[in-house]
């Protein structure tokens, strides 16, 4: 009798540690559908919202402070606004033909420099 008992409740131990551990992969398989619904959401909206390589280095330069601005006669960028909210600071450039884009990039890091990004 001491050994029915003793199996008894040694499967009924077993059957709620398998309840348990049921219980948490299922909260576990809800979680992951639900970061899976997420990220289809973001690539579907991030279809949506597709943006050319030029479009996208605007968005940054302009999330950084950095404006650019067109001549009207040529249709090209010949100037550049950098600000620095840090410094409470803001620099007008003129883009001259005989610098490179790089030279100009480095001038507008090296001015948003103590910009902090949230």
């Amino acid at each position: 009798m001491l050994q029915l008992d003793r199996t008894k409740y040694a499967t009924a131990r077993a059957v709620s540690d398998l309840q348990s551990s049921l219980e948490a992969a299922e909260t576990k398989l809800k979680a992951l559908e639900t970061e899976i619904d997420a990220v289809k959401a973001a690539e579907a909206s991030a279809k949506e919202q597709e943006m050319d390589v030029p479009m996208m280095r605007l968005a940054l330069y302009l999330g950084i402070g950095v404006e650019f601005f067109k001549d009207e006669a040529t249709g090209e960028y010949n100037q550049i606004l950098a600000k620095s909210p840090a410094r409470n600071d803001m620099e007008l450039i003129d883009i001259e033909k005989q610098y490179s884009q790089f030279y100009y990039t480095n001038l507008c890091w090296d001015l948003c420099d103590d910009l902090v990004l949230v």
